[in-house]
């Protein structure tokens, strides 16, 4: 889905360091999310991407199909742990 991330995604991609940020900053404490997911619930939030919504509507096919097999696959019928890294970019302004 590389091409149909927006140009934007570099920042999330870089834990948000490339955002002009003129504060002095405060360190957040670094953290995860863990999701209970079954298969369905992941495909459905791999869909969700903006990439995967604009890939879809340039090319008319689901991608995310491609990869369905496989995940249900791994998942089996036992909802998995899927895992977030949290992160933010934090200041104090007076």
């Amino acid at each position: 889905l590389g091409a149909d991330w927006p140009a934007e995604r570099v920042h999330v991609d870089a834990g948000l360091d490339t955002l002009p940020f003129p504060f002095v900053e405060l360190q957040p404490p670094v953290g995860v999310m863990d999701m209970r997911w079954t298969a369905v619930q992941f495909l459905d939030y791999l869909r969700s991407w903006s990439a995967a919504q604009r890939y879809r509507k340039r090319t008319g096919t689901d991608a995310v199909a491609a990869i369905t097999s496989a995940i249900e696959a791994a998942f089996g019928a036992n909802p998995r742990i899927v895992t977030f890294d949290l992160f933010a970019r934090v200041a104090f302004v007076r």
